[in-house]
């Protein structure tokens, strides 16, 4: 179950940075974000595993497809801005991934059902994105960029976190049972 989420992410990053030079990183975000809001209620109704890999692989894809796509979007604004603002981008978007943790682990402590939950979360989050979408970027779009398969130090450390990754989920999960 760990490796769908990744896999997901793995496959629509590349495709998000070709899209994002044809059609700009705004479009891109608002479906990378219907998408996840669509698709974390379906975590929590999964009624088998394999339901479960198949929706973690497509809530990792539009997660992978949002990251890629806001992190363009931030390389825009900070050009435009002339200013570095980048590192406040990352802070906030660590800070909106604690608060939402923080906000789901509220919802489940006061008896909530998790599918009800994440119904409260797909439908706060989709809030933002209506509020957000009419004040992003337009498009930028420009030549696209050719995928570049990872090499030499970047390929070496890219494993080295694939095993860090498993072997934490790994020990999340054995620290359950």
């Amino acid at each position: 179950m760990l490796l769908c989420l990744g896999a997901g992410s793995l496959v629509a990053m590349p495709a998000t940075g070709w899209l994002a030079s044809r059609h700009g990183s705004r479009p891109l975000i608002v479906a990378g974000a219907l998408g996840l809001v669509v698709l974390l209620p379906m975590l929590a109704l999964a009624g088998s595993a394999v339901a479960l890999a198949v929706a973690l692989a497509f809530f990792g894809a539009a997660l992978g497809l949002l990251d890629v796509a806001i992190n363009i979007h931030a390389v825009e604004v900070e050009r435009d801005a002339t200013r570095p603002l980048m590192s406040g981008f990352h802070a906030m978007f660590s800070i909106g991934g604690f608060a939402g943790a923080a906000g789901m682990t509220l919802l489940l402590s006061l008896g909530m059902a998790p599918a009800w939950a994440a119904g409260c979360g797909s439908l706060l989050s989709l809030l933002m994105l209506v509020l957000a979408a009419p004040h992003l970027l337009r498009a930028k779009a420009g030549e696209p960029v050719p995928f570049s398969w990872p090499r030499g130090t970047v390929l070496l450390i890219a494993v080295l976190a694939g095993i860090t990754f498993l072997v934490e989920g790994r020990c999340s999960i054995g620290a359950r049972f």
